[in-house]
């Protein structure tokens, strides 16, 4: 923050006298914290993914400091502020633009004042060179902030690739990536289908048999089948569960949305199961379910007794349904796709999580201050 301030009050200093009020104001700070986070994101998704490929010796700050950088900033800090309560201050602008090209430690800056020459010349004379390399990278960069707020995120990276290919990283990242991505997923569920699929459909066997089996086999056969499918979909979605249950701040997977899911998805095996209508087994696997992957950071079974007594008197309302049971649907609509043989694996719980981290990620850079 007190980084923050401090640039806040260079840039006040070349900002015209009438504007310099605007630069006080709160929603200012956050508008130009959100944008200054964004353009950093990228370059750090950049720094990561070259480290990881064992390439980031090649990456240097003469990257950042080209001319398609400078003007990727300027176009995309552009666009921000003609997409809020700003549009049409152009005055204003270049002042943010040098702010955030400083902070970014674009060309070496020492003061905020250093770019000012640059930004002025790049709306006076570079955005009319269509051959100019500030132009290219202001179009790219005004067109992915508006892609950003119009929700196409996975167009909103152009920086990162940029980078990444100046930096001759990589050919066509976005489709290596993604390329790379489904391979791994697809050994993911290989690898889960090898080691749990034959005790999977023994267990299944068994929790459908009219044989008398033990309660406690029950119970654990239950828990065994639920719990590797819900296990399988954090892994997917590249949620780490040993750090989960290492940190006890509430997370994306403490939520009800997430235990009517697991409640759902329990529900729909049930049904076809020689449990129906066992609501002592059912409440006790449902509990260690909710233990086994630690919902709401929970020591023990008997912690989750209040919460699954709650359920039948706050949720399973579907006439006003809540976030446990928008998750109770999904989990039950999985579970029947999976026993009627409709999915291979299940998918709905990962994809929630991967919604609600983004989700939460875009929310952290419009609410710091």
């Amino acid at each position: 923050m007190s980084l923050l301030s401090s640039i806040f009050s260079k840039i006040k200093s070349i900002g015209k006298q009438n504007d310099k009020s605007l630069f006080k104001e709160e929603r200012f700070i956050k508008l130009f914290n959100g944008c200054y986070e964004l353009l950093r994101i990228q370059i750090e998704l950049s720094v990561k993914y070259l480290k990881l490929q064992k390439k980031d010796n090649n990456f240097s700050n003469s990257i950042l400091d080209s001319d398609w950088v400078y003007g990727y900033i300027c176009g995309y800090v552009t666009s921000c502020f003609d997409n809020s309560y700003l549009k049409n201050k152009e005055e204003i602008y270049s002042s943010a633009i040098c702010g955030i090209l400083h902070l970014l430690g674009i060309r070496g800056s020492k003061i905020v004042k250093e770019h000012i020459s640059t930004v002025n010349n790049y709306f006076l004379n570079e955005i009319k060179n269509k051959n100019s390399e500030y132009y290219k990278g202001g179009v790219v960069g005004y067109k992915d902030y508006k892609n950003f707020i119009t929700g196409k995120v996975e167009r909103t990276l152009e920086l990162s690739h940029y980078l990444n290919n100046y930096s001759e990283m990589i050919d066509e990242m976005v489709v290596k990536k993604i390329d790379v991505k489904t391979k791994h997923l697809l050994k993911l569920i290989d690898d889960f289908k090898k080691k749990n699929g034959k005790k999977l459909e023994e267990k299944r066997k068994n929790i459908v048999n009219k044989d008398k089996l033990s309660k406690k086999q029950i119970i654990d056969d239950f828990v065994f089948i639920c719990g590797s499918l819900i296990e399988l979909q954090f892994v997917l979605c590249d949620y780490s569960l040993e750090s989960e249950r290492k940190n006890e701040n509430t997370s994306v997977k403490d939520t009800d949305w997430v235990a009517g899911y697991i409640f759902g998805l329990q529900d729909g095996i049930t049904q076809v199961s020689i449990i129906r209508g066992d609501m002592e087994s059912f409440n006790e696997i449902y509990k260690r379910l909710l233990l086994k992957f630690k919902i709401f950071n929970k020591k023990k079974v008997s912690d989750y007794d209040l919460y699954v007594e709650n359920i039948n008197k706050t949720k399973m309302n579907m006439n006003n349904p809540n976030e446990f049971d928008k998750g109770l649907l999904v989990g039950g609509q999985d579970m029947w796709s999976f026993l009627k043989k409709e999915k291979e694996t299940l998918d709905g719980l990962s994809q929630h999580i991967q919604d609600m981290l983004l989700d939460k990620a875009t929310k952290n850079l419009w609410t710091k201050t």
